[in-house]
């Protein structure tokens, strides 16, 4: 009988070892695992694959949910991703907006800046070719840049009668064409005047009411446009060669300014954010 209980409580031992040594074997198994996988990571920040490998920190974390090793680990993992990834923005814009700038500054040298200290408003480029006082008396496009970097597009009319227009369209031979919305008359963008016979209408189009017309205007500088001036009395003229050109310039300094500005706020965010992370290092 003895024999018996002595058996059964050996047969016990043997099994209470045997899921010892399965569950020792398993954390064994499940550590390497991790330390395969966190070594998978690291490879992939160095390679500068930060997207796929903050995927597989968020694998890990699924992967291992209660253990807090490996959790700490892939918190660490994370930030080191963040700052990997804010120290390569900020040497992208050091070296890419010193050359954006110097672009900027040659481009300037072709226009005019113009602001109104009287009103708060944003001041102007102008390309030379298209200021006012170069163009009194005639019909014609006039496009400008304000400080911020918005291009804007004005319909100008002289004339010995007015025709009251107010919305722009711009045609090419091939049937395409782009147009303004319309802009009601005395609304700040549109206004008229008469002086000795002369009648002047200007109606400017900012922002989402002229981009379309200026791409368009862009893309198809080297075809002969035709301008509809809509809205009043029939009245169309065909943009000059000077004058598209002055446009095309227009349009690419907007476009050479804007991106300066955007490259130097991400510059200053990503630096911000890599001294943040930097100061959370090992914490």
């Amino acid at each position: 009988m003895l024999d018996k209980k002595a058996s059964s409580g050996n047969r016990l031992e043997i099994l209470l070892f045997t899921f010892l040594l399965l569950a020792i074997g398993g954390c064994v198994e499940r550590n390497i695992d991790s330390e395969r996988h966190t070594e998978q990571i690291r490879e992939m920040i160095g390679r500068g694959e930060f997207n796929v490998a903050r995927n597989e920190v968020d694998s890990l974390r699924a992967l291992f949910p209660k253990n807090t090793s490996i959790l700490r680990e892939a918190l660490r993992l994370s930030r080191h991703i963040d700052s990997c990834e804010a120290a390569r923005n900020v040497a992208f814009c050091d070296s890419l907006l010193p050359i954006r700038q110097a672009e900027l500054e040659a481009m300037k040298s072709i226009f005019s800046f113009e602001k109104d200290t009287a009103y708060a408003t944003p001041g102007n480029y102008v390309h030379r070719g298209q200021t006012i006082e170069h163009n009194i008396g005639r019909s014609y496009l006039r496009s400008g840049v304000t400080e911020y970097g918005e291009a804007y597009l004005a319909s100008v009319y002289a004339g010995s009668r007015p025709i009251k227009h107010t919305a722009l369209r711009i045609s090419a031979p091939n049937g395409l064409y782009a147009e303004t919305p319309s802009i009601p008359y005395d609304s700040g963008r549109n206004y008229r005047f008469e002086d000795n016979g002369t009648y002047t209408e200007v109606v400017t189009y900012r922002g989402e009411h002229c981009h379309a017309v200026l791409q368009f205007l862009y893309e198809n500088h080297d075809v002969s446009l035709r301008a509809d001036y809509l809205g009043g009395k029939p009245y169309h003229l065909y943009v000059g060669t000077k004058d598209k050109a002055d446009i095309v310039a227009t349009w690419q300094f907007s476009y050479l300014l804007k991106d300066v500005m955007r490259l130097s706020a991400e510059r200053v965010k990503a630096r911000q954010r890599l001294s943040y992370l930097n100061s959370k290092v090992d914490k």
